[in-house]
């Protein structure tokens, strides 16, 4: 079956290069560049950083450092526009990462070692996931691909059966 058309798109950090197939399925792969574009503004919740003083702080083996270096990436693909910031002492040394999504789920994780989470997803859970499926080094962009159906999309990594995460359709 041939190709129909080609699109070009920004997803998550990255530029996916889209092949439409028959009308039916698009597939593709992103490309080796990043790309950063100031998302959409959509009504959210902010974050609840002072609600997580409240929550039992919980053991991290992943560094705060990852979400910001290693994960950032993947960490698009898998929390779709998640938001993030970062502490920093007066040495300019990381002290901690907070995260965050539009209906309100926070954590923040210290360069301790230790997680607060609150909301209705567990977003340094999704981090901790993301650490086991790439467990050294910086995964490359193009080594991620795209699947889209009727039935939805999703990114993959390596292969469209390997670990894959769901992606908004709007």
């Amino acid at each position: 079956m041939r190709e129909q058309s080609i699109t070009v798109a920004p997803i998550g950090f990255g530029i996916a290069r889209i092949a439409v197939w028959g009308g039916r399925e698009a597939t593709g792969r992103f490309l080796p560049t990043p790309a950063y574009f100031m998302p959409r503004r959509v009504p959210s919740k902010a974050p609840d950083f002072g609600g997580l003083e409240a929550r039992p702080a919980e053991r991290t083996a992943v560094p705060a450092n990852d979400v910001i270096d290693r994960l950032k990436f993947p960490l698009s693909l898998a929390l779709p526009g998640y938001n993030s910031c970062s502490w920093f002492d007066n040495k300019e040394n990381l002290t901690s990462v907070g995260l965050w999504t539009e209906d309100g789920s926070t954590a923040v994780s210290d360069a301790g070692g230790k997680v607060r989470q609150i909301g209705h997803q567990r977003l340094w859970d999704t981090v901790e996931e993301l650490a086991e499926v790439f467990p050294g080094g910086i995964p490359l962009r193009e080594d991620f691909g795209l699947t889209i159906t009727s039935e939805g999309q999703r990114a993959w990594y390596q292969d469209p059966e390997g670990p894959s995460w769901p992606l908004p359709t709007q």
